[in-house]
């Protein structure tokens, strides 16, 4: 689900918000949650997506299989 959020001040921004199921069980869900300015200075919305299609299950082929094993601190 994606959103714009108007505000009272400023240039507002987009909200998106995706559910996954687990591979973990049928009764655990994944949640991954995106928010950009939409201001000038703010990503292009098409990151959103480009996000979301990047997203694998743990030990896809194309992933190392790690959780947040090349996320840096």
């Amino acid at each position: 689900m994606r959103w714009r959020v108007v505000t009272g001040k400023g240039p507002g921004g987009y909200v998106q918000s995706l559910v996954f199921p687990s591979t973990v069980g049928s009764e655990s869900l994944v949640v991954v949650c995106h928010a950009f300015d939409a201001g000038p200075d703010g990503p292009p919305l098409s990151l959103m997506d480009t996000l979301a299609k990047g997203i694998r299950p743990i030990g896809d082929s194309e992933t190392s299989g790690g959780v947040g094993s090349s996320v840096a601190p």
